[in-house]
């Protein structure tokens, strides 16, 4: 993430927000999200201050634990794209340690993205778990 702040810093947030999608998805990710949300990706570009500059700085601040994962007690469903970066694979792990019971659903060929990319896949996998 640091060359992309530092490129928002730098005044480039279309480069920043390209470059963060790039790193979510794969080589397709400009197709994917113009297929699924039109206009998605101008809309992020404008809406890139709210990322950069409050939800990125507040990551650090989040706590979130094994605490107050024992207070949750439904079922635990986890999608995952199979071509997801390892930070989301080892996301996956975490949940498990945290709550054994869970799920696990993969969408084939999917990255981080996989609302846009699979869109029904992923809706299919959410009906059957709900």
């Amino acid at each position: 993430m640091g060359p992309l702040i530092e490129r928002y810093e730098a005044g480039d947030a279309e480069a920043a927000v390209h470059g963060f999608l790039a790193l979510e998805g794969d080589h397709n990710w400009r197709e994917a999200i113009d297929q699924a949300v039109p206009g998605g990706i101008t809309q992020a570009v404008k809406d890139a201050a709210t990322f950069f500059e409050t939800e990125v700085p507040g990551v650090p601040e989040w706590t979130f634990g094994p605490e107050q994962a024992a207070a949750i007690t439904c079922p635990v469903l986890s999608v995952l794209g199979s071509n997801s970066s390892p930070l989301f694979v080892e996301g996956r792990q975490l949940l498990h340690a945290w709550f054994p019971a869970c799920q696990d659903t993969d969408i084939v060929g999917a990255t981080h993205l996989l609302p846009m990319e699979a869109p029904g896949p992923v809706a299919a996998a959410i009906a059957a778990f709900l």
